[in-house]
């Protein structure tokens, strides 16, 4: 698989104004937890990712084709793995929470699957 391509000033600011896009840096997109149960739902039904993407407004030419296929990757082995959902808590925090999984399930950053 190839190396994503960093990310340019413009396209980070960009990606900032989406309200699906928790955080951005050079290398890494974070998506909300939101977008990750939307996305999902429209999977399981049969839509493809690119046109996912177009629907949800995020615009898979900025966000590049290659993590696109990494993020439906991720996302479908977190759910296999039964990990659920993680979230970011706003544009400026771009690391995991350290918060306590219990106190994560309260305040909606995570969703699990059973």
């Amino acid at each position: 698989m190839e190396k994503a391509t960093k990310l340019t000033k413009a396209q980070i600011d960009y990606l900032l104004q989406n309200d699906n896009v928790a955080g951005v840096t050079e290398k890494n997109i974070f998506f909300t937890v939101e977008f990750k149960e939307k996305f999902y739902e429209l999977y399981q039904q049969g839509m493809k990712n690119i046109s996912i993407f177009h629907k949800l407004g995020v615009d898979p030419n900025v966000v590049g084709y290659n993590r696109v296929r990494s993020f439906v990757y991720h996302l479908l082995d977190d759910i296999r793995c039964g990990r659920g959902f993680v979230g970011y808590t706003n544009k400026n925090c771009i690391t995991r929470t350290s918060v306590s999984t219990e106190e994560k399930l309260k305040k909606g950053y995570v969703t699990i699957f059973s």
